[in-house]
């Protein structure tokens, strides 16, 4: 008497999932200004902007404040819980939501630097923080 075999869907399932886990990993994560959003009015782009606001102008115009280099002295001790969480020690990766995770707690770091320092851009500069996972 000839065999049946079942359970087709479910082996369809598990193999859509290992291939969904063995896709390639994160190599970097960007967060930053780019260069597609623009300040209004000048419609200058905003990573020129936040060069200007954290070095200052040429023309001494706009004063330097070092929102970024802030950010990143207090990321150093702030981020640190989320690297670890983040990293898969077997394949020595990061994790996706560990990597998101981490992206998202610098922007946040990153946009109360801005807040903190009072820039005239401060709104704009903001919501202009954005995050990358580059794979």
């Amino acid at each position: 008497m000839p065999r049946t075999v079942t359970g087709g869907a479910k082996l369809k399932r598990f193999m859509q999932n290992v291939k969904q886990s063995a896709r390639k990993p994160i190599d970097d994560i960007e967060i930053g200004f780019y260069s597609e959003d623009r300040h209004l009015p000048s419609r200058l782009p905003m990573p020129i902007l936040a060069v200007i606001h954290e070095f200052g102008s040429q023309d001494g115009k706009t004063p330097e404040s070092p929102y970024f280099r802030s950010a990143i002295n207090r990321a150093k001790s702030e981020l640190r819980p989320y690297l670890v969480a983040a990293i898969d020690p077997l394949r020595m990766t990061l994790i996706d939501a560990g990597a998101k995770a981490i992206g998202e707690a610098f922007k946040k770091i990153l946009q109360q630097e801005i807040l903190r320092y009072q820039l005239k851009d401060t709104g704009q500069l903001v919501k202009a923080v954005k995050v990358k996972l580059l794979r």
